[in-house]
């Protein structure tokens, strides 16, 4: 595959090409996981992951004891061939689903109880709380 990028997002871009450039229509199966693996040369653990990844973008459907198939959601697979197109557009898209939480620093006096536990020394007076 040759790029910097993990072999599992190379993938998931190749596999995700299929399916924006039509070569994998809606409802059609794609390859079973150890042909995949074969194919790429890879591991099914590493395939088992860009389809989960895939799954939850919305581009795969996978279903126990059927296999996986090319969601029927042409909305989504027209949108995101209009929005995404590479991989730092996939990785701006993570970002902004992430989520952010505000913590609170605080040093505060070593409790005795922790002093003890964790087998800190008496100089150890303060800690700091998050």
């Amino acid at each position: 595959m040759g790029s910097s990028l993990p072999v599992y997002c190379q993938i998931k871009q190749t596999v995700k090409g299929w399916i924006l450039n039509k070569e994998s229509i809606p409802g059609e199966r794609i390859l079973s996981e150890n042909d995949l693996a074969d194919q790429f040369e890879v591991s099914r653990l590493t395939i088992n992951q860009v389809i989960s990844q895939l799954s939850q973008e919305g581009f795969l459907v996978s279903k126990k004891g059927k296999g996986t198939s090319v969601s029927g959601q042409k909305n989504l697979i027209n949108n995101f061939c209009m929005e995404f197109t590479g991989f730092m557009d996939d990785l701006f898209y993570q970002i902004s689903k992430s989520k952010t939480k505000s913590v609170k620093l605080m040093r505060m006096r070593t409790p005795k109880l922790m002093r003890d536990k964790f087998k800190l020394d008496e100089e150890d007076e303060e800690i700091m709380q998050i």
